[in-house]
Order: structure tokens, then sequence, then C-alpha cells
């Protein structure tokens, strides 16, 4: 980097010679100069676009911008200087405020390899994770990564490539995302054709005579197989039942997809960031995600949505050095309800002469006859427009005076509204309810919800150990939690009984750079339970 000469000097020069009479252009040699130069994978000019640097231009030196550059992860190393040219070491001499910036950085390595362990909002199980990372792809901090996640029980691997630039985070980035995710769920009364398939139960072979014998509870005692009965003319003869067009005839068909397990959703979405920057939100993203879900009797639907995040909105400078923090999320979109692949649209369709399969209701008519029900759910083919919002509120206030070496006891709030339409996607009201979770109750327990209220409070006091011993940071946390919800029904309404509240105290820990929480808790049905974790508390950064 050549010397150069800063911004107020080069303005002040011109608004003098501006004012003369002889107003010549400056030579080239009397005007600031930068000098961008990369040995690596790194491109000279993205890094100086990030930094608004460009020839022929005043040199102007943002620092917000070089830290947010830094805190890209694109450099491991970095060494700035700032050196005053003496106008003795400069040739033209006379011309004061000349300084010389020099910055080495050194490139990070680019291709990552992690794996951990992550909880599912739609199973609400744990998964395994490995993830690989190219960090620097076209040398502008572009990165492409595959995630593949799986859980001890699930059929399948949830796969997500994910392809985004984040401009070094000084101007409008985007990503992009395909995934192909398992978000199966087993309640009563599903057939997981996966778990058929391992126990070897594809396909069972039934005469009509041997229909009175059959036994509900023949396979699991967590399936129940309606009994099955063929209306036909003809002679006797097999008809070919395949599991997983089975439901239970205690299942509600309320609502559509609600008489079958979840599978899988696959898809894509696009996600652009500070698209209401020029409003005034510096934070703020925009998201279009286009996706099809799939249960396990092979009924489809394909959904399209449209989702504004705005914040988080950062308030640190209030009484008691406390802080605050708020964000929102507004998401709406439609549902594309589809019928189920194969025989279940053709079982809708019975035609003279031939056999034609469908499951029982439950209940005869007056004349003693069965009634059936069509393998088609209610409202195939309909669009259903859906829309949700999400409030989230953050509050920290000190306890304690802090010290140099020793953290402040925190009181820590945080609370959370989200509301949406009787219409919302299946798998979605499972991850409000999995979200809405409340220590000491089991996972799973809330469901699927279409509008939950809850908050936390935790009182955190870290334990601060003498330095020659100090190989850990634990800290004591005290926490209450509470929950209100709405389950997830079609026509439902407020549910007194869904109410969840706990009491409880934990410790939270860092064992090898992994932070570890383990919490005993007293909940509302009067049952104390233990429950493990990992990832970081709450905070506002």
């Amino acid at each position: 980097m050549r010397p150069t000469m800063s911004y107020r000097a080069y303005r002040k020069k011109m608004s003098r010679r501006s004012k003369s009479l002889c107003n010549k252009p400056l030579a080239k040699e009397q005007m600031n100069s930068t000098l961008v130069k990369s040995i690596g994978r790194t491109n000279p000019y993205a890094l100086a676009e990030a930094l608004d640097l460009y020839p022929g231009r005043p040199f102007r030196w943002e620092q917000w911008r070089w830290d947010k550059v830094a805190r890209s992860g694109l450099f491991a190393e970095v060494e700035k200087r700032v050196t005053k040219i003496e106008e003795a070491n400069v040739s033209n001499v006379g011309q004061p405020g000349k300084v010389r910036l020099d910055i080495l950085a050194r490139e990070a390595p680019c291709r990552t390899l992690d794996y951990g362990v992550t909880k599912s909002l739609y199973t609400g199980g744990w998964e395994g994770e490995l993830a690989f990372e190219h960090r620097n792809v076209l040398g502008g901090g572009e990165v492409a990564g595959v995630v593949v996640r799986r859980g001890a029980h699930d059929p399948e691997p949830s796969v997500n490539i994910q392809i985004r630039d984040s401009k070094l985070g000084c101007a409008k980035g985007y990503s992009v995302d395909l995934f192909n995710e398992y978000i199966g769920d087993g309640g009563p009364g599903f057939v997981d054709t996966a778990t058929s398939a391992a126990r070897g139960i594809k396909k069972r072979w039934w005469n009509k005579k041997d229909t009175d014998k059959l036994n509900v509870n023949d396979y699991s005692t967590e399936t129940n197989i309606s009994t099955m009965d063929e209306i036909s003319s003809e002679n006797d003869e097999l008809a070919a039942i395949d599991d997983s067009l089975l439901i239970s005839s205690s299942t509600p068909t309320t609502s559509v997809g609600n008489s079958s397990a979840l599978f899988a959703r696959r898809g894509g979405k696009v996600r652009f960031e500070k698209p209401l920057e020029g409003y005034g939100v510096s934070n703020s993203a925009a998201t279009a995600s286009l996706e099809r879900t799939s249960t396990t009797d092979g009924i489809a639907e394909i959904i399209g949505s449209a989702s504004m995040d705005v914040g988080p909105f950062i308030v640190d400078n209030l009484p008691l050095d406390a802080r605050h923090s708020l964000m929102t999320t507004v998401t709406c979109g439609s549902r594309f309800v589809g019928t189920a692949a194969g025989r279940a649209s053709t079982a809708i369709r019975p035609s003279p002469g031939k056999k034609t399969m469908f499951w029982r209701r439950g209940g005869s008519s007056d004349d003693g006859a069965t009634s059936f029900s069509a393998a088609v759910p209610p409202g195939s083919g309909a669009v259903r427009p859906f829309s949700s919002a999400t409030v989230v509120a953050r509050e920290i206030f000190p306890l304690t005076h802090s010290i140099p070496g020793r953290s402040s006891v925190d009181l820590a709030l945080r609370h959370s509204l989200t509301v949406s339409t009787a219409s919302l996607p299946r798998h979605e009201a499972k991850a409000i309810g999995n979200a809405a979770a409340v220590r000491g109750y089991a996972d799973g327990c809330n469901g699927p919800l279409s509008a939950a209220i809850t908050g936390t409070a935790e009182v955190r006091v870290p334990i601060t150990l003498r330095a020659r011993k100090k190989t850990f940071d634990p800290t004591v946390v005290i926490f209450g939690d509470w929950m209100v919800g709405r389950p997830a029904k079609e026509g439902g309404i407020y549910d007194r009984n869904l109410k969840r509240h706990s009491v409880g105290a934990g410790l939270r820990n860092t064992l090898q750079g992994i932070p570890i929480k383990y919490d005993v808790s007293y909940s509302g049905d009067g049952k104390i339970s233990a429950s493990f974790g990992i990832g970081h508390d709450f905070d506002i950064l």
C-alpha cells in the first residue's frame, strides 16, 4: 500500500483549489491510492468491495466494515499497522496529513468437517449431525455445505444442502437451501411402512371367510388395524391389502392428513438478508419456500410460504445496566392438498364386476350393512391459506455488580407468543408444540399446537473458582417455566387442561468446548424429573 492522503486533508485541499482561478486536476501521484493484494483463494476485488474501497475515490476507512470482515471467519490472524509518514520521507514535501495503513491477514482453513448432536423441532427427538462446509468457494466468503442428520429410530436421514453469500457482513446477502427432512410421527392408530417393512409385514393376503377371525391387535399393541370387508358380487377371491393404506377406525378424520402419519418434507427456500435496510431496519430477513410433504399412506400436499423476520431490536442502555431484545416473525402461505397415490385414488371409483377396497368408519346402517368411507381425505385438491406470527422478548437484569474476573448474578426473562390459523401445516404445528416445551414434562407431550404463550425466568449464579483450580466455568441456575397452549384442531377451542408449569434448579458447565445442561424439575403434576441438554442458555448479544 503506497503513501496516502487522509480523507480530511484531501477534502480540505480540494475545497481550496475549487475557490481558486487555477482549478487544475490533481496529478495521479498526488491522489490517495489503495492496493489490495491477495495470495490464496480470497478475491481482492470482493474484499475491496466489502470495505468500500475503489480506485480513483478518496480513501475512507470505516472501522465497522473491517470489524464485520474480521468476524466473518475468512481470516485466522490479522495484523493492522497505521504509520504516519514524516515529511522528510515524502517525495512531495509540503503535503501534510499522509498516513500508511498496512493490513496483513492470513486465511483460515476453508474446509471444515463438524459433528454434533441436535434436537429436531419436528420429531422432538435427538439427532446425530455431520456437517461439511467450504467457507470460501469463490473467494468472497461464499459458503457451500452439506448437513446430514439422523435420529436413532428414524427410517431415513435428513439432508440439507446450503449455499450462502453474506457479502462478508457488509451488504445484503442471500442463502439457498435444498432439504429432504424426516418429520415422521408415530401416534396411535398409525401404520409406519418403514417399521412394517423392518418387521417383515409388507402385505397380507386374506380370504373373505377369514375376515371375522382377524384380531385388531395381531401386529402391535400400538397399531389398530380396522377389520376389512369386501364389496363385490363376484365369488370369493383373495384381496391384496397394503398395510400402508390402513388406518385406525378410531382415528378422527376432521382435518386433511390427520388420519395418517407424517413422513418427510422435500423442497427448497431462498433467504434474503436486510431487505428493510432502506427503511431504517438494520436486522431483517425475507424467506420464500416451496416444499412437498408426504405421509406414510401416500397423501401429499404442496406448501408455498413467505416469511419476514424483523429484529432482534436490542436496547442495552436501560437503567441498572439491563438489556432488552425483541424479535418478530410473520409467515403467510397456502397448502394444496393432494390425494393418496396409486391404489388410494382408484379405490374411490368402484367399477362393475371389480372389487374395490374400503375401510370401516365404524358403526352400521339401519339394515345391518356396514358403512364405509373411501380412502381419500376430506378436502383433497383444495387450496387452504394459512398464516402465523411469533413475537419473542428477552430481558437480562444484573442483580450484582460485575468485577474483573467475576461475572454478575443475572435475572434472565424470556416470553414468547405464537398464533396461527386453523389450517397451519401439521409439521409446523408440531414445531410450535415442541418449541413450547416446559422442563419437567415428557418430550412431545404438548402435541401439535396452533397457539402458545410461554415464559421462562432464570436466576443465574456463576461459581468463580481460584485461578489455579479453574478448569471449568460452572453456573447454577434456578428457573421457573410456564406455558398455555391451544391444540391444533380444526374447530378446536381453548383447552383448560393444556397448561404446563414447573420450577427447578440446574447446573451449566462447559466440557471440552461443549456446553452441558443438567436440570432437576418439579412439574405441575407433582412429578420430579431430571433432564440433560446441550447448548447455551439464551442471551442478548
